[in-house]
């Protein structure tokens, strides 16, 4: 038998969190591994809906048929799944924490009869699985916070000092940075087409910021001048 539990936070409500994941078909929205997702029938989601779905797994696609066995809103519910080689069963429970929705998900697999013998493959294979179809639901429910650029001074090559972002004109301008002498090569690449498309544009500006370590400081004349 094999094991994955896991939980993320979101903003979401809990109350909508549930709806949402109870109705196991959502699941085409969120996990790579899953090819199709249907409910069974057009009655509400509740003890006893049912759904297949359609997952690859171990480089097969697989047919599932779960059952909801227990349903208790907005608290938890629990899905069992089912075919010829495999049993699932499905946990997810939601508890509100610090002001977000705290969604822990706890999944068995078990291979039936012969292919028992398996299990440590099923363990690795079912953990990188479970990896992936958490993080889709993290981008689903728990979308990254947008990251703002720190405050920056620097002066150009022909002496100007620029406060970044305050100084950039554009309402959208690209930063190329190179770290490391070997990404100046990868920087160079990049240039021509997103010249063309800052010459093309009003609203695009492109500038390139090399960055040295501050060991240099003491010869960045010579530097800047090469």
């Amino acid at each position: 038998m094999a094991r994955y539990r896991a939980a993320l936070d979101t903003p979401c409500e809990r109350e909508d969190v549930f709806a949402y994941l109870s109705d196991f078909s959502t699941t085409q929205e969120w996990d790579p591994g899953v090819v199709e997702a249907k409910r069974l029938n057009d009655a509400p989601v509740g003890e006893g809906t049912e759904f297949r779905l359609l997952a690859e797994f171990l480089g097969r696609t697989t047919a599932l048929t779960y059952r909801i066995i227990e349903y208790d809103p907005p608290h938890a519910v629990t899905f069992r799944g089912e075919n010829a080689t495999v049993i699932s069963t499905d946990r997810i429970t939601f508890e509100v924490a610090d002001g977000s929705t705290r969604v822990t998900y706890d999944a068995d697999l078990a291979l039936k009869g012969p292919l028992r013998i398996a299990d440590p493959l099923l363990r690795l294979v079912f953990n990188r699985v479970g990896d992936r179809a958490l993080a889709g639901l993290k981008r689903r429910l728990a979308p990254a916070q947008i990251d703002r650029l720190s405050p920056l001074s620097g002066r150009a090559l022909d002496g100007r000092v620029y406060e970044v972002p305050g100084d950039l004109p554009k309402p959208y301008n690209l930063l190329i940075v190179a770290f490391r002498r070997e990404q100046q090569a990868v920087v160079d690449r990049w240039l021509p087409w997103l010249i063309e498309l800052e010459q093309g544009r009003e609203d695009v500006a492109v500038y390139e910021l090399p960055v040295l370590s501050s060991t240099y400081g003491p010869v960045r004349w010579f530097i800047d001048g090469a």
